[in-house]
């Protein structure tokens, strides 16, 4: 595997092929490679794209919620995050889908539908769920923050609901994360 992971971005696809052909090499393997060279060069997006090919969906939702949602909420910029969504074409055997994949799915249709009744709906679910989000690292807990303000801006009545998810004005978390997001979204400009 660590010689394929090497090789990975530099074979073409002819040499891949008879490399599956004649050294009866899975072809699952080479998109295993693949998605541990394109982490290596932090490419994420790239990395779960891989591992959804490789058959490691699980694998692909981690990388989903560590690293390519918050990336992308962080960043403004959805449209990675969504192409790499409609990649899970079945999210049934994924522990706490509806903790990471399906939050950011939401995310992605509260943002589209803005001032619809649907809206208020994918609000509301988001809402419910933003508490039991991993936040093991201080991006997730910036994108966690921005996604409940985004939650904020439809559903006002959800304030009462501030301390549940750390969004309090005077949380120190929420002043460094707040800091945090001006300067990812300056060096992303």
């Amino acid at each position: 595997m660590r010689l394929l992971t090497r090789l990975a971005s530099k074979l073409e696809a002819s040499a891949e092929a008879r490399l599956q052909t004649v050294m009866q090499i899975p072809r699952e393997w080479f998109f295993e490679a693949k998605a541990l060279r394109a982490r290596h060069e932090q490419r994420f997006c790239d990395e779960a794209h891989f591992l959804l090919i490789a058959g490691l969906s699980i694998d692909a939702h981690e990388t989903l919620v560590r690293h390519v949602g918050p990336d992308c909420i962080i960043s403004g910029d959805l449209e990675p995050l969504a192409k790499v969504l409609r990649a899970f074409t079945s999210v049934d055997n994924i522990p706490n889908w509806s903790f990471g994949g399906r939050v950011y799915q939401n995310a992605i249709a509260l943002v589209e539908g803005q001032n619809t009744a649907g809206s208020h709906a994918f609000a509301k679910e988001i809402v419910k769920t933003l508490p039991s989000m991993s936040t093991s690292s201080f991006k997730q807990k910036v994108a966690i923050n921005e996604i409940g303000s985004m939650c904020l801006q439809v559903l006002p009545s959800a304030e009462n609901l501030r301390p549940k998810f750390k969004l309090a004005s005077h949380d120190a978390f929420s002043v460094k994360a707040h800091s945090a997001l001006q300067a990812f979204r300056s060096l992303a400009a």
